[in-house]
């Protein structure tokens, strides 16, 4: 299913051949303390901006292990991305596998004692990568840390609370953006950050820059296979709560999600991200009508969130409606 990519044997220009003779020596060289787990699918744009922020990482934060998996683009992301990083660095499928089934698959072929799973559209810091990792390695209770994503103009972090009906009634009626601000505990499915906090302490983070201890990944079993993509990290940060390990967002450090923005022109209005999202707690609460009661509220709030918005923010208050609808047809008892 899965290849590794042979030595096209092509020039490369001087910046890129210093870049992957970086990484080649590194992992030669020294153990990796950290191994950088990417997904490609046709994200070739991105890959200049993530050759560079890599090498930002590993100069910050030691040995860097970089594990690339091509999800059969059809833009030339996989050989560029080797001509930037090297192509032991990659492995090209045969198929498009998703983006759960991908990391699971690069986790084992990675030797480091911490990964960090990585978007190539995610516009990864030193700083935020050497603050995250020093959290990681500072408290063994601590099985994964986050910088703040920012995904476009949302202010709703890239994380939350349990998947729980209260828990969605705290989302729905602004309770968590009201108060979440001020009470950590009053935050919601999603989370808004405590005012003058640099850090909050939830019950699952986004998949877009996690950093896991490889023990704790490994110990949940990885991403669960059962999604394509859209509900798997959530479902992950479920599991690793359940064996009692913390989960941090550090809200100060920030990096930007450039395919993050939901409300992006270039872009369709996509909601299979709450559907997944709901099919987690499908899964979890083993009842049809709970789920149907948690897809409702979680619908409700969407459409209060449309109303407010009204005519100033059109492209806005499209969105909450296309979302809204996926929660109501999710609600359906079946």
């Amino acid at each position: 299913m899965a290849s590794e990519m042979p030595d096209t044997g092509r020039d490369m220009e001087s910046s890129i051949e210093d870049s992957r003779l970086t990484w080649s020596r590194t992992q030669k060289d020294s153990m990796p303390v950290l191994g950088v787990l990417i997904v490609l699918y046709n994200n070739k744009e991105d890959l200049d901006f993530l050759a560079q922020d890599l090498t930002a990482v590993q100069g910050a934060v030691g040995a860097v292990e970089v594990h690339v998996w091509d999800n059969r683009s059809t833009d030339g992301s996989g050989a560029r991305a080797a001509e930037l990083l090297g192509p032991n660095a990659i492995t090209f499928s045969d198929e498009n596998i998703g983006f759960g089934p991908a990391m699971n698959r690069l986790a084992q072929s990675c030797a480091a004692p911490y990964l960090l799973l990585l978007n190539p559209d995610c516009r990864m810091t030193a700083e935020a990568a050497t603050a995250c990792l020093q959290r990681l390695q500072s408290d063994a209770s601590i099985g994964a840390v986050s910088p703040n994503i920012k995904n476009g103009s949302t202010d709703v972090l890239s994380g939350g609370r349990l998947l729980t009906i209260s828990n969605g009634i705290k989302y729905a009626l602004f309770v968590s953006r009201l108060l979440g601000s001020r009470f950590s505990s009053a935050n919601g499915v999603f989370a808004h950050s405590p005012a003058g906090a640099d850090e909050i302490s939830l019950d699952w983070l986004g998949g877009t820059a996690l950093f896991l201890r490889r023990q704790v990944f490994e110990a949940v079993g990885g991403f669960n296979e059962r999604w394509f993509m859209y509900g798997e990290d959530v479902e992950l940060g479920m599991k690793i709560s359940d064996l009692g390990y913390r989960q941090i967002m550090l809200t100060g450090e920030t990096v930007e999600h450039r395919g993050g923005g939901s409300f992006s022109k270039h872009q369709g209005i996509r909601t299979e991200w709450i559907g997944g999202i709901i099919d987690v707690y499908r899964l979890r609460a083993r009842s049809r009508v709970r789920t149907a009661i948690f897809s409702f509220v979680l619908g409700l709030g969407y459409t209060l969130r449309a109303v407010l918005a009204g005519s100033t923010d059109e492209s806005r208050r499209r969105f909450y409606l296309a979302t809204a609808s996926r929660c109501y047809r999710e609600a359906r008892v079946r």
